[in-house]
């Protein structure tokens, strides 16, 4: 071998080792990344120099998978603090009207001097309170069931001017005596959508509910079917105080009451608007809110327009 072959060996052999010391030094910064990583330095991604396309492609499937990571850890501790609020919302909602309903029939049953008219107005308060927590209580436990995945949605043609003519008769005495003047504005014709006819009852129930207890004051209810190509909407509107603008973004949350909802007598579950986003989703529909307060606030969704040539298939018996 002459010297020329000898020294050109030399290089090459020379060369490999720096790439492959540089690739340990390389390798070495991914592993001391990944164990900070895994000692609660979430923030941390690898940040690589190097042309080598292996490296390269090994560092970007480790930070995806880290960005990855992170996301699943914030999302398992926002439910977590999410579950502690809701036990904390239900147990104080649920022990709040017991104290008084129990105070109720304990001055019932020890208090001698009641007059006949005392004893039917605490009767009056406890049918009250008992209704507060039955609703309370099936609110929790529907949104449980939505959220694990346990009520059944089938989506069926159905005629939804007649589903929102009925939720509108539901609610005509309390519409009546709460002398409020409603605008109905449904077409006359028959339009069918894909929906679940009891999921979508609920839906209605809720936020003509809602207008009713919330839109008292603006002295007008309205309700409206609103055809679109591939799908049709349903508003529900009041002319009450409305929602502020700052509460609008978060008003689908569990719990969330906002503002309108300090008056204890006007205070819902706060669960109410929260099953019915998850029910208009779980029909392949949107939810919108609107709030312009005392001239026009509106809910409304959209459900999927049926084929015209589909047959619609009668609702079924309500489950027991």
């Amino acid at each position: 071998m002459t010297v020329a072959a000898a020294g050109i060996l030399l290089f090459f052999v020379l060369l490999l080792w720096l790439v492959h010391l540089r690739r340990s030094r390389q390798i070495r910064q991914m592993a001391d990344t990944l164990e900070a990583f895994a000692e609660n330095n979430r923030n941390l991604r690898i940040r690589l120099f190097t042309k080598d396309p292996a490296l390269t492609l090994l560092a970007l499937r480790i930070n995806r998978l880290a960005e990855q990571f992170q996301g699943m850890e914030e999302r398992t501790a926002y439910l977590e603090a999410e579950r502690k609020r809701l036990l904390t919302h239900v147990s104080h909602d649920l022990r709040t009207p017991l104290t008084s309903l129990l105070g109720y029939v304990e001055a019932l049953r020890r208090d001698p001097d009641l007059t006949e008219g005392d004893r039917a107005e605490y009767l009056e308060v406890i049918e009250e309170k008992a209704k507060r927590l039955t609703v309370l209580i099936n609110d929790f436990f529907e949104l449980a069931k939505l959220e694990a995945g346990d009520t059944e949605i089938r989506l069926r043609p159905m005629d939804v001017c007649e589903r929102v003519r009925e939720s509108v008769l539901t609610f005509y005495r309390e519409i009546t005596e709460a002398e409020l003047t409603p605008e109905i504005r449904i077409p006359d014709g028959e339009i069918l959508v894909l929906g679940d006819p009891y999921a979508t009852e609920r839906i209605l129930n809720n936020l003509i509910g809602n207008a009713l207890r919330y839109g008292r004051e603006g002295g007008v209810i309205g309700v409206g079917v609103r055809e679109e190509e591939s799908c049709v909407w349903v508003e529900v509107w009041d002319r009450g105080p409305g929602i502020a603008e700052e509460e609008l973004p978060r008003i689908f949350d569990r719990l969330h009451t906002g503002d309108r909802s300090r008056n204890p007598h006007m205070r819902g579950s706060g669960l109410g608007l929260t099953i019915v986003k998850q029910l208009v989703e779980k029909q392949k529909g949107e939810i919108r809110v609107a709030s312009d307060p005392h001239r026009k606030t509106v809910f409304s969704f959209s459900l999927m327009k049926a084929k015209e040539s589909g047959s619609r298939i009668p609702d079924p018996l309500p489950p027991l």
